[in-house]
């Protein structure tokens, strides 16, 4: 027996044997397994929605007497683009030159004791801010400012590291820092009887005290009252 071809109707009008044909493929597509309807972009996640996740640790600080939590950007391996590597060298700069103003201190005011004939400040005195230093003077005063600079890094023990922006912990460091200097004052006459390392690690742990803090937490919060009161 022969096999019969599929008889075409010839008579019908074109569009109408393309529409057969179309449907013929949808009922294909749709019997084929594993080949799926267009997907339900209802149901496709969102890229611009999506919460972004982080792994960057966050650190607390306080503004206005309140604590908020800020992400760190910045971690090792950070790639520096030209305006956080010009605000990092300034930051730098400041800290090495926070750190060497009492060295710069302690040689004024040996300068001036030499000067008067004496070998310590008399109660209450205070060497000018302006005395003048000699060119010998301020040479090797030169010298200790580029080992102390060769020798930086950041949030090293007892080099200053970072700026200190928390008004809470600068507050802390504040009054370690008079109440270090003051005894040390009292007890030998002058601060530089004890080196400046030292002078900066007792004031670091004096600092950090717990009933330091709370001291310093108070009087923030008391200065952040009387600027509201003011109206500033």
């Amino acid at each position: 027996m022969s096999k019969k071809s599929p008889q075409l109707d010839i008579d019908a009008p074109a569009s109408d044997r393309v529409n057969t044909r179309a449907r013929k493929r949808q009922s294909a597509t749709a019997a084929t397994p594993g080949i799926d309807d267009t997907p339900n972009m209802d149901t496709m996640p969102n890229a611009a929605t999506a919460p972004t996740q982080t792994e960057n640790p966050m650190r607390q600080v306080t503004i206005g007497g309140v604590a908020f939590s800020i992400e760190d950007k910045y971690a090792e391996g950070h790639v520096l683009n030209a305006n956080e590597a010009a605000s990092l060298n300034q930051t730098r700069a400041e800290n090495i030159g926070n750190n060497f103003r009492s060295t710069i201190a302690e040689a004024r005011e040996k300068a001036y004791l030499e000067s008067v004939g004496r070998e310590e400040l008399e109660a209450d005195e205070k060497v000018p801010s302006d005395y003048p230093l000699s060119d010998e003077v301020k040479a090797q005063l030169q010298a200790a400012l580029t080992e102390a600079a060769q020798t930086y890094e950041f949030g090293q023990r007892g080099g200053g590291g970072p700026r200190i922006t928390d008004p809470v912990q600068r507050e802390a460091q504040r009054i370690a820092r008079d109440k270090i200097e003051a005894a040390i004052k009292a007890k030998h006459g002058k601060l530089d009887a004890v080196p400046a390392e030292e002078r900066r690690n007792l004031i670091e742990q004096l600092a950090n005290r717990e009933d330091v803090q709370r001291l310093a937490k108070a009087n923030v919060e008391a200065a952040s009252e009387l600027v509201a009161d003011i109206g500033i």
